[in-house]
């Protein structure tokens, strides 16, 4: 049974999503998620959204770990089910949410990996009369300053720079503005 006729309000829960800036990565992994717990609801005879209870979502976490799936892949999942669930309550279609109180897993953080200082340095230090390398150089350094994302620099433009001030107004995950310190 496809997860639209199941779902009627679905529409209206993706567009929520989009309506608080969600990337396009997180509306599909969440209609994925959503999709994959209907599945294992059904299964269990849940006949709504609104008859899941705490053990079934318990339940279809447990599965989905056994099976392999990292920690942060279920927290995830787990996300997408109460983002969806505070969708019904204020809808009024679920009266509870069977994910308040459940816990995952914590995701074990990697650290990125970084560049030797003599490394950076070389690379902030180096002259060059070419145009494109000048470019690279000024955005690694905004990066490197400034802490920002590949992204982020990539999608400045010449107005949200303000050298009198010394800063750059970006936009970043969740098309979230912030001025940035240059430097």
């Amino acid at each position: 049974m496809p997860l639209t006729s199941t779902i009627p309000w679905l529409d209206s829960f993706l567009g929520s999503l989009a309506a608080r800036n969600a990337s396009a990565h997180t509306q599909a992994a969440y209609t994925q998620d959503i999709a994959d717990a209907w599945g294992f609801l059904r299964q269990a005879s849940i006949e709504s959204w609104p008859d899941a209870k705490q053990q079934h979502i318990q339940l279809w976490l447990a599965k989905r770990h056994a099976q392999g799936l990292s920690a942060r892949t279920l927290s995830r999942r787990l996300a997408a089910l109460r983002a969806l669930f505070k969708h019904l309550r204020q809808l009024g279609i679920a009266p509870t949410d069977p994910c308040q109180g459940l816990r995952v897993p914590r995701a074990t953080r990697n650290l990125p990996e970084t560049m030797e200082a003599e490394n950076v340095v070389q690379l902030l230090e180096k002259e060059s009369e070419n145009l494109l390398e000048q470019r690279d150089i000024a955005m690694f350094e905004m990066m490197y300053g400034s802490g920002l994302r590949l992204s982020e620099v990539c999608s400045l433009n010449l107005q949200d720079i303000d050298l009198n001030q010394g800063e750059a107004r970006v936009t970043g995950k969740g098309q979230k503005t912030r001025l940035v310190p240059l430097g």
